[in-house]
């Protein structure tokens, strides 16, 4: 279940993204528990899965929490909560980055629209060290770009895990939808001259197509 909540005084969250590397056959384990999880306890503002072909695929949660401080907490208490702990195999085979969301970068992605879209991109920038704020510049301009065409979900950058990480979610209401705009968007000069233009600053810049958990559950 996706989450967005919204306040007229802004609040900068903290956000965890958790790559588990989860067998196939145990996909749909995993999703219902974290359907089960309380959101008092833990909100998750997202969950996808890649479409590998191989035995493991790799499925991400996005995390939201109030602060550093109630991550630790949370993350104490519900090492002992009973449906939290169902998870908890999982934990062994996964690692996670920490992030803050881009003040520019605002989601105006409802609950119900969330719930729309059923394939996502996920575009990660590594950079160099010292230069995210530089590089951070770059993606804005494309970011503003293309949010002409699609509501973004988010553009966040790491603080804690691997750091220099730039982090965007794009969703899409399907397969066709998500070709169309790649398509508008990998020819579009603004895009690619903004990205260009810090390209020697960046380490990497990979797109990961994903679908939503329940999406690709239902697919199989």
């Amino acid at each position: 279940m996706l989450k967005r909540f919204y306040s007229t005084v802004p609040k900068e969250f903290i956000y965890e993204l958790k790559t588990y590397n989860v067998p196939k056959n145990s996909i749909k384990e995993l999703n219902n528990a974290f359907k089960k999880i309380n959101p008092n306890e833990k909100v998750l503002t997202g969950a996808w899965v890649n479409n590998s072909t191989t035995s493991t695929n790799q499925v991400y949660a996005l995390w939201r929490f109030e602060s550093l401080d109630q991550r630790k907490e949370i993350k104490q208490r519900v090492l002992t909560d009973e449906i939290t702990s169902t998870i908890k195999p999982f934990e062994k085979d996964s690692s996670s980055i920490v992030f803050r969301e881009y003040p520019w970068a605002p989601t105006q992605l409802s609950e119900s629209e969330s719930k729309e879209n059923k394939v996502w991109d996920m575009v990660t920038y590594e950079t160099k060290p010292g230069q995210l704020g530089s590089c951070g510049e770059g993606v804005s301009k494309a970011f503003n770009e293309k949010k002409k065409n699609n509501t973004p979900f988010g553009v966040f950058y790491s603080e804690f895990g691997t750091l220099n990480t730039i982090l965007e979610l794009w969703p899409y209401r399907s397969e066709q939808q998500h070709s169309e705009l790649n398509k508008s968007n990998n020819s579009n000069d603004t895009i690619k001259s903004s990205i260009n233009n810090v390209s020697e600053n960046l380490k990497s810049n990979i797109t990961t197509k994903l679908f939503t958990l329940d999406e690709y559950i239902n697919k199989k």
